[in-house]
């Protein structure tokens, strides 16, 4: 793979190297996202804003947010 220019959002494109495939393709980067959730769970937990706040914030619904703190709820948090 080797890029090929970005898309309208801005995000990079690639494109294989292969004469054959030539197919076009984009990444996600699932750090940066756990870790966009992590910090709106954490600015969440130790404030007074209500989670429909923090999710306007964020550009999503509340429901959204629910969903996406669900499993960082189970995280043991040592004394």
């Amino acid at each position: 793979m080797k890029k090929n220019g970005t898309t309208t959002k801005g995000t990079t494109r690639w494109r294989c190297k292969n004469p054959d495939c030539g197919s076009s393709t984009t990444y996600r980067r699932p750090d940066l996202t756990k870790t966009r959730d992590f910090k709106a769970f954490h600015r969440y937990v130790t404030s007074t804003r209500s989670l429909t706040e923090i999710a306007c914030d964020a550009g999503v619904s509340r429901w959204t947010l629910d969903r996406r703190f669900e499993p960082l709820w189970l995280i043991d948090v040592p004394n």
